[in-house]
């Protein structure tokens, strides 16, 4: 509160003051107060007080008339008064004037007081300056009428779900701070705030952060680059090919397929093209190796090798989910592990042993003779190593032992090997070189794998026993007078058939091996073979029968003998018969091959000739200018098949010459059925590597635009049986149309900016084959599409042509392998949440020639997680968590794309939340539908997939992992429920405990 200095204050200093020593004015006049009061009147004077109320008081009057000071002395309130507002009214207390109070003194420290004499009035003005405590976080404080009254805290949360908001007096107020709940120096980039810098992919975990270093096997993306573990090129097996990682004895590796690449084949799985790694082992001495391997997801194939990478020095394969590959007494030296799965995890460790003593002929360098007249041995493939995969062994890669067998004469050979206790899986092989199964002679399987030869020339052969187990054994070899075989076994003792046919009699007892017929598949039987000489052509039946009919007989006929080559027909059956219509002048082999070592008929039957159309063969009918022309198949034979199929047809030629540049339509119907025909169009007749266009299908139709001047042949091909063997051919020509510039990648129309855009094929070559038909030949289209940054993509394909295929491609236009995406359908699309940023291309490829529509739409980047349902393992009440959640697949989107199945069916995921190290088992139960199960460690991460399941003991049920349970650091994961086939209801169940 301010004050005023007090006028009566002052005027009663001054009265002292005179009181003491003031001497008379200059009139000589003393003036004393009328009634005890200044009278201002005194010689005309105006009364007007002094105007600081200090040092000039009023004299006092005398009754003498003299002037006498004023001693201040009163007896009442108003001789005290001076007359002013502002100062308060004085007061008479105990004969002594006092000054009077404030008038305008509010009590109210944060006020400025004032006064207005003029009008008597009071000012109370409030300084809010006055009430303020340094501190911005509780607000403002402000002067009201009471005082000083509190601030209102402010309001600091911004619109942003990306900063953290607060008041800090420190930093001067409220601050906005970019989220990072985890306080490990990077914001989130959840809640779309990458678009807002945001880097941190997992804003829970200090230790998952951009900075951070990937771990290489917790599956998890520790360094946020949006690739987990050993998809991460920071963790990229540098073993991915031989030599491999140097295994230490006793130390366990973690290690993973994960982006690597198929580069060899495991000898027990030699069909298998999973992705592989390679582990060297160096042995100081001879030792036993004990490799022992554990899978963390899914079947793996192992295979201990002495060359890397080179199955056929297979020492011990198997496959599972823990495998142990144990060898005995290896000689020192260099050894290779080749580990072989889909994106699989394991840890790998080896110890040695012994050595324990092997069998000396487990290898053929030790290769134990028979005894010359035969005779039972015994014999364990116990520590013996793969070395020699028998052709009726399916590929198995068994461990084996040799034996030497010297004929000095021929005989008749059976051999029975039978293992302790028996195995079904048991080979025994005969061969004329040791361990090279191209020499081999006669193999046999079974419990009691057993072979025979009717005639074994004298010389040198090897045995082989295979076996799937390493178990004792016993093979007995029976040497018994030979069977001579008949002396058309060979191609050099053909068999003559009579001039004009007949029926011959024949026998494949101890007939050899020296023909595969095309139409046996891969089977190997004996043969026997016979020449036919014509001198004119016939039509000619072919009729081959073993005895019993039951057998399995096959039959050929060709212009070489014992070449599959130059096979131009092949017939099997119990009866096996095959016919041709026209066969011309010159000489032909026939091949009887049989499943048994039986007798036969031969039956060849010549009749006069059906001779083919005259398009049978090129150059073919010329149907220049164009035309509807009506052919026929029937007695035309298959002598140009089309690249685009691999259906044997028969076939016929056209051909036609253009003298400019025109449009070409070409369309081929059957008549009176719907049958699969096939049209090519060529510049040489007789070359398909030359093809230009070539389409199958009911009708087969194709266009080609601006076609240049010259010549071209078209191949029909299509069945020579009636209903479908004739068909109307229609060839259209037309001036040329323009090819779209995006028929190839150099002209890609770019649709970085998204819309739709209209094209058409007509005019377009067959340049580029999508990865998810890559025998097609349509014509096709292309488009480049760039993303700065990463984008939610949509792509719809839409066309006139019955299937549209769809592929979208990483990489650079034309030699980009790296399929994104590839769908077909009557419309196709493509869909992705958050593709990142790059170089794309897409490639457009409908069956049939005409225009399409491309729609093209970016948004920004969003997750298929998206308000996906969250599980958070929860141990407050115990050391074990269970989830169960029934939801449905039905009507859901297709986000996701598992590794363990094919189609496009809806998916449904969740999100896991593990709060601390944990075994984790998920399973999934669905009652009308084959159901899937996946899980990943980044949602829109196909590479961060953890394991994938389609059927766990039934196809209603699926589980991760297949078997027993998973460990999961803490982290987030996500589970993801899909389907086999269909979609449908289901019930989730999530086990954790705690670790």
């Amino acid at each position: 509160m301010a004050y005023r200095g007090q006028w009566l204050q002052g005027w009663l200093a001054g009265v002292a003051l005179c009181a003491a020593g003031c001497a008379d004015d200059a009139t000589g006049t003393d003036v004393a107060p009328d009634d005890g009061r200044a009278d201002a009147e005194a010689d005309g004077a105006s009364d007007v007080p002094p105007a600081d109320g200090a040092d000039d008081a009023e004299a006092a009057p005398t009754d003498g008339g003299e002037v006498e000071a004023w001693d201040g002395s009163c007896t009442s309130h108003d001789q005290c008064q001076d007359g002013l507002w502002c100062n308060g009214a004085e007061r008479c207390e105990e004969g002594t004037c006092v000054s009077g109070g404030d008038p305008c003194d509010d009590g109210v420290e944060c006020t400025v007081d004032s006064c207005e004499e003029d009008s008597d009035r009071c000012f109370h003005t409030g300084d809010d300056s006055m009430c303020q405590d340094g501190s911005a976080c509780n607000g403002e404080e402000q002067c009201l009428a009471a005082g000083c009254s509190d601030g209102t805290s402010p309001v600091c949360a911004d619109s942003s779900p990306c900063t953290i908001d607060s008041c800090d007096d420190a930093r001067g107020g409220c601050v906005h701070d970019p989220r990072d709940f985890d306080e490990d120096g990077y914001m989130t980039r959840d809640y779309g705030c990458d678009a807002e810098g945001g880097t941190d992919c997992n804003d829970r975990d200090a230790t998952v952060n951009p900075g951070a270093v990937e771990v290489c096997d917790d599956i998890r993306d520790n360094n946020c680059d949006t690739v987990a573990d050993f998809a991460d090129p920071a963790c990229r097996p540098v073993n991915d090919s031989c030599p491999g990682t140097l295994l230490e004895e006793g130390v366990a590796v973690n290690s993973s397929t994960r982006a690597t690449v198929h580069d060899y084949s495991p000898a027990c799985c030699t069909w298998c093209s999973y992705q592989d790694v390679a582990f060297q082992i160096d042995l100081p001495d001879t030792l036993d190796i004990v490799v022992d391997i554990t899978s963390r997801s899914g079947t793996i194939y192992a295979d201990l090798q002495r060359t890397c990478g080179n199955a056929s020095t297979s020492l011990r394969c198997l496959s599972g989910g823990t495998v142990t590959l144990r060898r005995n007494s290896q000689p020192a030296g260099s050894y290779w592990v080749i580990v072989d799965g889909t994106n699989a995890d394991f840890t790998i460790s080896y110890h040695t042993e012994g050595p324990t003593p092997i069998p000396p002929n487990d290898v053929c360098t030790g290769a134990i003779d028979i005894p010359s007249a035969g005779g039972v041995v015994s014999g364990s493939l116990l520590d013996t190593s793969n070395h020699f995969v028998p052709t009726c062994a399916g590929g198995g890669a068994y461990p084996d032992v040799f034996y030497r067998l010297v004929l000095t004469e021929p005989h008749r050979l059976t051999i029975t090997a039978t293992l302790s206790p028996a195995v079904y899986s048991t080979y025994v092989s005969l061969t004329r070189t040791c361990g090279d199964s191209s020499t081999e002679i006669a193999c046999g399987s079974g419990s009691a794998a057993t072979l025979t030869r009717n005639f074994l020339d004298a010389g040198t052969y090897f045995i082989a026993v295979d076996g799937s187990a390493e178990s004792p054994f016993t093979l007995d070899v029976r040497l018994e007078p030979p069977v001579y075989p008949p002396a058309n076994d060979t191609c050099a003792g053909a068999e003559d058939v009579p001039a004009g046919g007949g029926l011959v009699s024949g026998t494949l007892l101890s007939a050899s091996d020296h023909y595969v017929p095309t139409c046996a598949g891969a089977g190997r039987y004996p043969d026997a073979f016979y020449r036919l000489v014509l001198t004119e052509p016939h039509r000619i039946t072919i009729t081959a029968q073993l005895t019993p009919a039951t057998a399995s007989t096959y039959v050929t006929l060709g212009p070489t003998c014992g070449e599959a080559a130059t096979e131009t027909m092949c017939a099997a059956g119990s009866t096996a018969t095959l016919t041709r219509n026209f066969l011309d002048t010159g000489t032909y082999f026939i091949a009887v091959d049989g499943s048994t070592e039986s007798p036969f008929t031969l039956n060849v039957r010549l009749d006069p000739p059906i001779y083919p159309p005259a398009n049978d063969r090129c150059p073919g009918t010329d149907i220049t200018g164009g035309g509807v022309f009506v052919g026929t198949m029937v007695d035309t034979y298959r002598d140009y098949p089309p690249s685009c199929s691999t259906a044997t047809l028969s076939d016929v030629v056209y051909n036609f010459t253009l003298t400019d540049t025109q449009d070409v339509t070409v369309n081929v119907a059957p008549v009176g059925a719907s049958t699969t025909y096939v049209a090519a169009l060529r510049t040489t007749c007789d070359d398909h590597l030359t093809e230009l266009a070539c389409r199958s299908g009911s009708p087969a139709q194709f266009s080609r635009h601006s076609l240049p001047a010259g010549t071209y042949y078209l191949v029909v091909s299509g069945p020579t049986v009636a209903p479908g063997n004739q068909f109307v051919l229609q060839l259209t020509l037309a001036p040329p149309t323009p090819v779209p510039a995006n028929d190839v990648c150099l002209g890609a129309t770019d649709v970085s900016a998204g819309g739709r855009f209209v094209g058409t094929t007509w005019g377009c070559a067959d340049d580029y084959a999508p990865t998810c038909g890559t025998t097609l030949t349509y014509s096709d289209l292309v488009y480049a599409l760039h993303l700065a940054a990463p984008q939610e993509v949509t792509i719809d394909l839409s066309s006139a042509a019955p299937t549209v295929y769809l592929d979208v491609r990483n990489g650079t236009c034309g030699t980009g392998t790296t399929a994104i995406s590839c769908t077909s359908g009557a419309t196709a699309h493509f869909s992705n949440p958050n593709l990142p940023a790059g170089d794309y291309w897409i490639l457009v490829d409908p069956s049939v020639e005409g225009a399409t529509t491309l729609d093209v739409g970016l948004a920004a980047p969003s997750s298929a997680c998206d308000g996906s349902e969250t599980i958070t393992v929860d141990y407050t009440s115990s050391s074990t968590f269970v989830y169960t959640d029934s939801a449905t697949t039905a009507g859901r989107p297709d986000d996701f794309d598992p590794s363990c199945i094919y189609g496009a069916y809806p998916d449904y995921p969740y999100q896991l939340v593990v709060p601390v190290r944990s075994a984790v088992t998920v399973t999934t139960d669905t009652t009308t539908y084959d159901g899937a199960l996946h899980m990943r460690s980044a949602c829109d991460v196909p590479s961060s997939e953890i394991g994938c399941d389609d059927d766990c003991g039934s196809t209603l049920r699926s589980c991760v992992p297949i078997s027993g349970s998973m460990t999961l650091e803490p982290g987030t994961y996500t589970i993801i429920v899909d389907g086999y086939s269909g979609s449908g209801d289901f019930t989730l169940t999530v086990t954790a405990t705690r670790l």
